[in-house]
């Protein structure tokens, strides 16, 4: 199977849930889009605000301001969440991600959450060049290695793009004084 190591700089170990959905941030002008998506959840609304990242001391205010109805709670949270009435600045701006990674973890309803990471993916960026690495260590029969660091992400290349390679590799391998070791920097294709 042919895939590619890609270095993302964004990505880290807390973005991993949910990591293909749009991290674009919200405002209170999508508070409908989102109100519609997790009203299912409002019975545990306090559960989903903490997973939100807000203050208990907001979570308090909005449960005896609204007399303990679940739906007016829910709707206040994401209120104070759009605002960023939290602590965006560590916990991260409102976005669709962690819409997903709170309706998962604070509404316990995965199903839910993954229905809705399908419905806002990352969108696909255009125009990015990829660079590509040849090492020695993945030549066929190399004992070596690549040496990855924790920003890697490995992407599967579509068979349609495996089928004829051999230009690709003849200008790769070393010594056919076709590579550009210049822009052979970040990412990889290899083959099993």
């Amino acid at each position: 199977m042919a895939t590619s190591r890609a270095t993302s700089p964004s990505s880290s170990a807390g973005s991993a849930p949910f990591i293909n959905v749009c991290d674009k941030e919200l405002s209170i002008d999508e508070y409908h889009s989102v109100y519609d998506k997790v009203k299912p959840i409002s019975a545990s609304w306090k559960s989903f605000a903490i997973s939100l990242r807000l203050r208990i001391t907001d979570i308090n205010i909005i449960e005896a301001s609204s007399h303990g109805n679940t739906i007016s709670c829910l709707q206040k949270v994401l209120e104070y969440w759009l605002k960023k009435n939290y602590d965006y600045e560590s916990h991260g701006i409102p976005c669709w991600r962690m819409v997903c990674v709170a309706v998962k973890e604070g509404g316990g309803n995965p199903a839910l959450a993954n229905e809705i990471a399908r419905e806002h993916p990352l969108p696909a960026t255009v125009g990015v060049s990829i660079n590509v690495i040849h090492s020695e260590g993945m030549s066929p029969g190399s004992s070596g290695g690549y040496n990855s660091n924790d920003n890697d992400i490995l992407l599967p290349l579509p068979s349609a793009d495996r089928r004829d390679i051999s230009s690709f590799d003849d200008a790769m391998s070393p010594g056919s004084g076709k590579s550009n070791s210049s822009t052979c920097k970040n990412t990889i294709f290899y083959g099993e």
